[in-house]
């Protein structure tokens, strides 16, 4: 969820990483424990693997995504 005026501020931030070095990214963020997309067909990146499939031959009508995060479901490491 990065606004175009923070796309410099993500930029620098992966540079940085891709350099080897362990920066925070200084980009907002936010909490919650449910969140609904609405998708429009562009692809998305689940667990490593680009979803829908790139070898999809139609196209996927919009939809809305409703994701739910259960308390202590989820589990973030940082470096």
């Amino acid at each position: 969820m990065v606004s175009e005026a923070e796309r410099n501020l993500l930029r620098d931030y992966l540079s940085s990483w891709q350099n080897g070095e362990t920066l925070r990214a200084a980009l907002p963020t936010r909490r919650g424990r449910h969140l609904i997309l609405e998708w429009t067909g562009f692809h998305l990146q689940i667990d490593d693997d680009i979803w829908p499939d790139e070898s999809a031959q139609t196209p996927m009508a919009p939809t809305r995504i409703d994701i739910t995060i259960q308390a202590q479901a989820l589990s973030v490491l940082v470096p």
